[in-house]
């Protein structure tokens, strides 16, 4: 089927970007009156070259809380430089569009609460995601069935200002709030719009990958990390990171200014920025001289937990921060220290135990000790305590983090009989 065209490419050439730009363009989660299942969203190439979809997918939210996949593409799914590709259902004969779609498929189920739409590529690398998976989505709705637009192609599909209620329906296969009465000039206009967008320049990945908003330090080392997500370097000298109230404008570097390379981490503390990350439910954002970029919602962590962008484009805590480095799950590794005792003796064992961790923090974390022999203690650092009946104790501990992660430790307690002298 034939895909509706976003701009005429006569005599404008787009150049080509490194990574594969394919954007959630509209989205219609609410169904229409004809059926609350005749739903479809639309997707559309922003990038400067034609991209095959085959064994690309897209994912949703699932009710555990993860993500599963709603959508495989098929081997014959190609989307040209600047075309919309409209999946949907149902075709136009059952439903209530006036195009035909480009994939018809009843694997489109869209939730009308907690809505979160991730693009996966080949290797299944997140290329873009939409809303954030909590409470209604951005916009459209039912009364009357609305779609949910994206107003910037190139801006964060997270980021609740970048949509809007379509005006009418919805506008599938063309550019958001066109009239489709005259073709020529929908195009015409499409074109100017899209030529607008960053002057053709291409988007960059620069994310705000990971923040540590509660430190065991002071708020001095408190820091919000970038990170390049894509395969070119960019010069990020005037970017502006805020979190609403302060904003701290990014300094060169070097003489070349602020040259942030193709996987490269960086961090930004509190003590350079001004910005202090007092609480959960801050904001941060990160824009340059085109508008806003990304944003992040930081949620409730704990002390030395920080928070950030999950591989697949989920947000999530991690017990063992990574600054400068590519987020990655590290569990925390709690350590049972003995302070006083010995754990085997003669008659009686008395120690007095400790739990530790060399990298992160044990506050925000429950431990739960089980000393085998009918007594158990909730605290880290527990009460000195006494085992002396003669045997064997195979202590645990089980310590629970905000992570989700349960980590078990052990010690062993030997308590030896005296033997008599003659």
């Amino acid at each position: 089927m034939p895909m509706r065209s976003l701009l005429i490419l006569i005599g404008i050439l787009i150049p080509s970007t490194a990574f594969a730009q394919i954007v959630i363009s509209e989205v219609m989660w609410a169904g229409s009156e004809i059926s609350s299942a005749d739903e479809w969203l639309e997707i559309a190439n922003i990038s400067g070259e034609e991209i095959n979809l085959s064994g690309w997918s897209i994912t949703k939210r699932a009710s555990d809380g993860g993500n599963t996949e709603m959508i495989s593409f098929p081997e014959d799914a190609v989307i040209g430089v600047g075309e919309f590709y409209l999946i949907a259902n149902y075709d136009s004969d059952n439903s209530a569009l006036e195009v035909s779609p480009d994939l018809i498929t009843t694997a489109v189920s869209l939730s009308n609460t907690k809505l979160f739409l991730q693009i996966k590529d080949l290797e299944g690398q997140t290329i873009d995601a939409v809303d954030d998976g909590s409470g209604s989505p951005f916009a459209g709705g039912k009364n009357p069935y609305l779609s949910m637009e994206r107003i910037d192609l190139f801006s964060s599909g997270e980021d609740s200002n970048n949509w809007k209620s379509a005006e009418e329906f919805g506008t599938p296969g063309r550019e958001e709030s066109e009239e489709c009465e005259d073709c020529e000039e929908s195009e015409e206009s499409s074109l100017s719009s899209f030529s607008s967008s960053s002057s053709f320049s291409s988007p960059s990945l620069i994310r705000i990958t990971e923040v540590l908003l509660d430190t065991k330090k002071s708020e001095d080392y408190e820091w919000i990390e970038l990170g390049n997500l894509g395969e070119e370097s960019v010069d990020i000298t005037g970017w502006i990171i805020s979190d609403g109230s302060r904003s701290y404008t990014v300094e060169p570097r070097s003489e070349d200014g602020y040259i942030l390379q193709a996987g490269e981490h960086t961090i930004f503390f509190h003590y350079q920025t001004g910005i202090a990350l007092a609480s959960a439910g801050e904001v941060v954002t990160l824009s340059n001289s085109t508008g806003e970029i990304d944003r992040i919602d930081v949620s409730e962590t704990g002390e030395e937990v920080s928070f950030g962008r999950e591989p697949d484009g989920s947000r999530g805590p991690y017990c063992v921060p990574t600054p400068r480095e590519e987020n990655a799950e590290k569990k925390l590794n709690p350590q049972i220290e003995i302070q006083s005792g010995r754990s085997t003796d003669y008659t009686k064992v008395t120690l007095n135990l400790k739990t530790f961790v060399d990298k992160g923090s044990l506050k925000s974390a429950e431990c739960f000790w089980d000393f085998a022999d009918g007594i158990s203690s909730k605290k880290c650092n527990p009460p000195s305590r006494s085992w002396d009946n003669v045997g064997v104790y195979d202590v645990k501990l089980r310590v629970t983090t905000v992570c989700g992660n349960e980590i078990e430790k052990g010690i062993g307690v030997v308590v030896l009989e005296k033997k008599k002298q003659k």
